[in-house]
């Protein structure tokens, strides 16, 4: 079951696309029950609330080093949508729970 906890230190196994693009595909970490969870990510949306990105003088585009991705998946047979963050600076995913 997905933990209650919020922010959750969550292992990712991603796809990177040749445009520098992220595809979620699997997700595992530990619920409340300290059990080990492992769950296919069905179907992904990138929602960058963060995407304030800008241009420098040199033509550089800048933008956020956050992602974030709503993802469906299947617990006991039901789909649920859950949230993860990705922090390209540290590289560290969360399930926003």
């Amino acid at each position: 079951m997905i933990a209650t906890k919020r922010n959750i230190p969550t292992d990712v196994i991603c796809q990177h696309k040749t445009d520098g693009g992220i595809i979620p595909l699997r997700i595992r970490f530990t619920d409340d029950d300290g059990l080990r969870q492992i769950y296919t990510i069905h179907s992904y949306r990138e929602m960058n609330p963060f995407t304030d990105g800008y241009r420098l003088p040199s033509g550089v585009d800048v933008t956020s080093y956050m992602k974030k991705f709503e993802c469906k998946i299947t617990v006991f047979n039901e789909q649920r949508t859950i949230n993860l963050l990705y922090n390209a600076n540290d590289g560290i995913w969360l399930l926003l729970a």
